[in-house]
């Protein structure tokens, strides 16, 4: 099933609804009946981009920081009154998407999408190259990741591809330039079907 580029973009809704969820989640959690004092949290994921739940449902990874040298990818328990925890300080990164077991997350940074594990300090994956790369999703059963490229595109418009999880096995899964993009590609649940904006 594909959507065409020019509906809305029901996914940006919905992220933007559970983000709007954790917020609520961490003030109500930061308040008891003795203290109005808001959550230390709160300065650090108020300005929180392109959230996305851990598999688990308990941490939300997103693109934050109140400051240039604080930007970078975070993670934070959504139960627990935590600080939020940096997994990568990368410039112009986003849409940060986790791996089905947790322990990765997939994001693009300047034009290329990357993964890096999420309980390590280890060095980042680059797993493209090239072209503009952008809106990684990693597949339910955790063999692939889709995400939008104009490579190989003579227009520059975007299609989807998808890649094993190393990066190998490129792929462009459709390309319709005389209907237009399609882009920021999502898995359903079975982890082979996919879904595209």
């Amino acid at each position: 099933m594909v959507i065409n580029s020019n509906l809305f973009n029901i996914n940006y809704y919905i992220n933007y609804l559970k983000f709007a969820l954790f917020i609520t989640t961490l003030l109500l959690n930061s308040c008891n009946d003795k203290s109005t004092e808001s959550s230390s949290n709160t300065g650090k994921t108020e300005n929180g981009k392109y959230p996305s739940w851990s598999p688990d449902g308990n941490r939300i990874a997103y693109i934050g920081g109140i400051s240039d040298k604080e930007y970078g990818v975070y993670d934070i328990d959504v139960a627990a009154n935590e600080d939020p925890r940096k997994i990568a300080v990368p410039e112009f990164a986003s849409t940060p998407d986790w791996s089905p077991d947790g322990r990765w997350i997939v994001y693009s940074k300047n034009g290329n999408i990357y993964k890096r594990r999420v309980d390590n300090d280890s060095s980042e994956v680059q797993l493209t190259s090239g072209a503009s790369n952008f809106f990684p999703s990693w597949s339910k059963d955790g063999d692939w990741i889709a995400y939008d490229s104009n490579i190989d595109s003579p227009s520059g418009s975007r299609f989807v591809w998808k890649m094993r999880t190393d990066g190998s096995e490129k792929k462009r899964i459709i390309y319709t330039p005389e209907l237009g993009e399609v882009r920021m590609p999502d898995w359903f649940l079975t982890g082979s079907d996919w879904l595209s904006q």
